[in-house]
């Protein structure tokens, strides 16, 4: 009886002890369930954002090119003076052209040019009545011949007509059609040129990055017209607001307004759901088995072995095993796995982090080959060459795996330059930063078609290859780049297939116009006297030459970089803030030459009279904040001096001089010197292997922490180890 007693305050105890245990556990289940749930449809929200503004870009971009097809057209052939009537065979060239470009760009499906006051009209492979064309050839399904007409005899301005069926000899499109004016001359518009475009290619444009999500995609003109829908779901006949949630994007290019329709109740929320509810279920389960060990252990005398094989168990929550050795030998296999995941994470951050450096070096964020170098110490990156140029490959054709594509072509060019590459944001698209030796500069268009024509044999695949020119700072890398997109572009001109140097593009354009170079003399001498008139004044005096030059749009770019460039390579001595460094993103999407003179004039505007006076601050507390940031982030695998630079709003030199000047070390010796104190207390108090502790240090392999520690110990971190007993 005495034992039946005991059994029932045992039995007291133990359910207490299960109601404490179940009641925050399924508290923090549902309200986990719950968050977790908010949060990622939060993050569905913004992904869709970022989604929909990529694909109204791309439209953008392909209507711009429309434009810029039109303007190739005027300038390569004569409209002025041609009648067909006089020359029938001259038309050949005109069909020709339209061939060209409908079958060079996917986005246009067929072309045709009117003439005004001519009976005939081209099409891409013939030539044709006007009435013929729009009455019998091309039959659209809500504009009628006449409208049409009106549009080709009277339009001044672009035309979009919204998505509708065309009916053509033998078939039905569904076609968005653009209509642009032709000028034979600044004043005279000589005729239209007629794009139309599948609707297929814009639904698979959208798709590609909203299909996913089962969206509806909606573009809207100015005027509030569908100018495309795509098709709705078989269920969904409108687009009911409790069931959607909608991202619209307005296009500054176009006045567009793009819109995207996401159903709320999305498959893999629905999996996530029954997920929560597994969850549920398996907790309990883990509760009631935790019951029952909890009633077995305190029945139990805790020996060191049970209380290790339960900790063991409780790690993964296995099952009882046979015997408490089975649960520490299948710990240590799951613990294993559970290393390897952390290592295959570990790596691809560890990609990221690479493009996020090469980027910086591709937008001008440091100032000389030695800051990059010493920010990419432990990445396996940097130059031993100080003469830079960036190339641009445009891929025609697909490729499985891009990043080992990029890795060949690395391999290809080894022996003649250092090459690191990143990728663009359009596709098939390959940016590569090349360091090479001065005397090697000639034989760089030769090192470029080599690689071009063994990609080609290898791969069956065509590359057209945009170079920049050569130059000996980091902060030009960004002018190249920009040249290099520049030489890309010329392949509309010179063909695909092809190596475009930009050296030879302006040799081809602009021989006869010479380089402002007095005019920024007085912008340098302005600069180095602070005199804010008299920056201003030269900035004046550079747009001015461009407005009255007439420049392509490539030049006026250059001429835009070496005005931002100015002001960055001053800097040292005249403080002009970092956040004014140059966006060369921005400054490459700039589609006319107008855009970049109203970039300089805004450069110009936003020097206010302030930023020439000297900059007080207190320099000791600055100082103690900078070295705050430091402990608190330099034992991050991916941190760098350039993002403490970047988070006190420093251009990286200064911060270099500055905390010298008030320390007498490095920033690098200062960082090292904490990360190697920390490295001696691991080692010390902890068995862990040498591998965690060179990431708790902020190391992203073993060797690199090894021969760090060695340089600054003399010993190695092992030997360190045993001199001091610990094994």
């Amino acid at each position: 009886m005495h034992y039946l007693k005991i059994d029932k305050l045992f039995l007291k105890f133990l359910s207490s002890y299960i109601l404490v245990l179940l009641l925050p556990i399924l508290f923090i289940n549902v309200l986990f369930s719950y968050h977790f749930i908010q949060s990622y449809q939060k993050e569905v929200h913004s992904q869709v954002d970022i989604d929909l503004n990529h694909v109204s870009n791309l439209i953008d971009t392909e209507i711009q090119t429309l434009s810029m097809i039109v303007n190739q057209m005027r300038m390569s052939l004569n409209f002025s003076t041609y009648r067909f009537d006089d020359n029938p065979l001259l038309g050949r060239t005109y069909m020709n052209t339209l061939s060209m470009y409908s079958t060079t760009n996917p986005f246009i499906h067929e072309m045709a040019l009117y003439l005004r006051n001519e009976d005939y009209m081209f099409i891409n492979n013939s030539t044709c009545k006007v009435d013929f064309f729009l009455e019998q050839l091309y039959q659209f399904e809500n504009t009628t011949p006449i409208q049409l007409k009106e549009l080709l005899s009277y339009s001044e301005h672009r035309i979009v007509l919204p998505e509708q069926s065309v009916i053509t000899p033998g078939k039905v499109i569904q076609y968005i059609t653009v209509f642009l004016p032709l000028y034979s001359d600044y004043q005279t518009i000589r005729g239209n040129c007629i794009f139309f475009i599948k609707s297929d290619t814009i639904r698979k444009i959208a798709s590609n990055q909203l299909g996913k999500y089962d969206a509806i995609f909606e573009i809207k003109d100015q005027d509030n017209r569908i100018v495309f829908k795509s098709e709705s779901p078989p269920s969904v006949s409108n687009i009911p607001d409790q069931s959607y949630f909608t991202s619209t994007y307005i296009s500054n290019q176009t006045g567009w307004t793009y819109t995207a329709y996401i159903p709320k109740n999305q498959h893999f929320i629905k999996k996530i759901s029954l997920m929560n509810k597994d969850l549920l279920i398996t907790t309990m389960l883990v509760l009631i088995l935790s019951s029952f060990l909890i009633f077995l252990l305190m029945r139990m005398n805790y020996s060191p072995i049970h209380r290790l094989g339960q900790k063991a168990s409780s790690l993964h929550h296995l099952p009882i095993p046979t015997g408490e050795l089975e649960t520490i030998s299948s710990t240590l296999d799951f613990l294993s796995q559970q290393n390897e995941h952390l290592t295959s994470k570990l790596q691809s951050s560890l990609s990221a982090i690479k493009n996020t450096r090469l980027q910086k070096l591709l937008m001008g964020h440091y100032m000389n080959k030695e800051n990059f170098n010493l920010d990419v110490e432990d990445l396996n990156l940097g130059y031993k060459n100080d003469c830079f140029f960036v190339s641009v490959i445009q891929l025609h054709g697909q490729v499985e795996d891009m990043d080992a594509f990029a890795r060949y072509i690395q391999e290809l060019l080894l022996g003649s330059m250092e090459s690191f590459y990143t990728f663009a944001l359009e596709p098939y698209k390959l940016i590569l930063i090349n360091g090479i030796r001065q005397e090697n500069q000639d034989n760089i268009e030769y090192i470029l078609e080599q690689m071009r024509l063994t990609i080609k044999e290898e791969y069956h695949l065509d590359l057209t290859i945009g170079s920049g020119n050569l130059c000996s700072s980091t902060l030009s890398i960004p002018k190249s780049y920009l040249e290099a997109s520049s030489a890309l572009d010329y392949r509309f001109v010179k063909g695909n297939g092809t190596t475009i140097l930009y050296s030879d593009l302006v040799k081809f354009s602009i021989t006869s116009l010479p380089y402002p170079k007095r005019q920024f003399d007085h912008l340098k001498e302005a600069i180095s006297h602070s005199d804010e008139v008299l920056i201003h004044k030269a900035v004046g005096s550079l747009i001015d030459y461009i407005q009255k030059k007439k420049l392509p749009l490539f030049v006026a770019k250059g001429i835009c970089f070496d005005i931002l460039s100015i002001f960055i390579e001053t800097s040292i001595s005249f403080p002009y803030s970092s956040s004014n460094t140059l966006n060369l993103s921005n400054l490459m999407q700039l589609d006319t030459v107008d855009d970049v003179i109203n970039l300089i004039q805004k450069l110009n505007a936003s020097l206010p009279p302030q930023s020439l006076e000297p900059i007080r601050q207190d320099s000791d507390i600055l100082l103690e904040k900078i070295m705050a940031y430091i402990k608190d982030n330099c034992l991050r695998c991916d941190f760098s001096i350039q993002e403490t630079a970047e988070h006190f709003h420093m251009l990286l030199p200064n911060l270099s001089q500055f905390f010298k000047e008030k320390t007498g070390k490095t920033i690098l010796d200062y960082y090292t010197d904490f990360r190697m104190d920390k490295a001696k207390r691991l080692l010390l108090d902890y068995d862990f292997p040498l591998k965690d502790i060179s990431q708790q240090v902020g190391y992203y392999n073993v060797p690199s922490f090894i021969r760090r520690f060695k340089q600054l110990n003399g010993i190695t971190p092992g030997d360190y180890r045993k001199q001091l007993g610990r094994h």
